[in-house]
């Protein structure tokens, strides 16, 4: 004898048409939530590219205050953005236009941030578009000629679109430390960020829609290095990174429609690798420093690609079930290019595109633009 708590379910699949039967077990599947993992690893690879920026002006010379009006998420690690002087330490990469002097240790920054991402629809899966805005900001102390630290705080928020009109909307908050060292041309930049994130959830569903709310963790390390070397006016290198990010949330259980369901503490992680080169080049324009750049990468991810999410009736009836979203591909090529102008030593502008390319079913296309200022 069935389970009288899944009479009504049975009862309604019953009365729908043969052709109808597929869709609605569609509706029943929770798959579109695996983008919630998706919103996780994004924000922290927006956060620590926000922090490698900061780590590439500390090493470029660039103290005092710096802003930002409105960046876009580049994901390429080290697409130097320390416009304040050539990159790199004094040495095999030339000495930096604006020298900090022993008074002036401290900086402090303000970083507008946004992302674009777009995954595929796949034969067993439905996609979805994730829209990602907010901010990084942080103060840091150099401690010696080649070494600072720094501290960090940042708030994303993420909206998506999801399959038949279902929406999810993140709120996450972040804190954070970070270092960079150098010397010679060679730097290592680390750091370590952590926050909470705020889940609204929405899926279209059997007879209604399916809402939910929970919180969720994410823990993110990070360690990049590279070598400049400098010839006249031209500055290239290579690149390499690898990142760590853990993601997690609470169970919860969805109220509304004619089948919502309980979800308990689920998890996922990414651990990636990227490989490549950069080159800049000044162009001394009058009083006006113009410095064109790129660079490419390889990607590597060796953590979770196809997410799952584990579900039940939220009535109790039957056991528990797993749906895997959109399977991604593990390999994708960084592209980054772009020009900054320095207008003198405290005013500077950019503009930039960046992409995480030939992904299978994932791409995310990215632009930045701002001011910084310095003092």
């Amino acid at each position: 004898m069935g389970d009288p708590r899944a009479a009504p379910l049975i009862e309604f699949l019953d009365s729908q048409p043969l052709s109808e039967l597929c869709h609605d077990l569609d509706l029943i599947s929770p798959e579109e939530f695996t983008s919630m993992f998706n919103v996780g690893v994004s924000m922290a690879n927006i956060q620590t590219d926000n922090l490698e920026r900061r780590m590439n002006n500390v090493r470029a010379g660039s103290t005092g205050f710096s802003a930002t009006g409105f960046s876009i998420n580049t994901r390429g690690r080290d697409l130097n953005l320390g416009l304040a002087g050539p990159s790199g330490a004094e040495g095999k990469s030339g000495p930096s236009v604006m020298q900090p002097t022993p008074e002036n240790r401290w900086g402090v920054f303000v970083t507008g941030i946004g992302e674009f991402t777009d995954v595929d629809n796949t034969d067993n899966a439905s996609g979805f578009y994730l829209s990602t805005g907010g901010v990084t900001f942080g103060v840091d102390y150099r401690v010696s000629p080649n070494f600072a630290i720094g501290l960090m705080g940042g708030y994303a928020h993420t909206n998506g679109d999801l399959v038949d009109g279902g929406s999810l909307d993140v709120d996450g908050g972040k804190i954070g430390a970070y270092a960079t060292a150098f010397s010679g041309g060679f730097y290592v930049n680390a750091a370590a960020t952590g926050g909470l994130n705020d889940y609204d959830t929405s899926r279209t569903a059997l007879l209604g829609a399916a809402s939910g709310n929970t919180e969720g963790r994410e823990f993110t390390g990070l360690i990049a290095a590279g070598y400049d070397w400098k010839t006249g006016n031209l500055t290239v290198g290579p690149i390499a990174s690898f990142q760590y990010t853990y993601v997690d949330f609470d169970g919860f259980t969805e109220h509304g429609s004619l089948a919502p369901l309980t979800f308990n503490d689920q998890s996922a992680d990414s651990s990636r690798t990227a490989l490549g080169a950069k080159a800049s080049y000044d162009l001394h324009m009058g009083h006006v420093l113009v410095r064109p750049e790129i660079r490419a990468a390889w990607q590597h991810e060796f953590g979770d690609t196809d997410y799952a999410i584990v579900a039940r009736f939220a009535n109790g009836a039957g056991n528990s079930f797993t749906v895997t979203g959109p399977a991604i591909g593990r390999d994708s090529l960084l592209l980054g290019a772009g020009v900054a102008v320095l207008f003198n030593d405290r005013v500077s502008a950019y503009a930039y595109y960046d992409g995480e390319l030939a992904r299978t079913n994932y791409s995310s296309n990215n632009v930045t633009a701002g001011l910084r200022f310095t003092f």
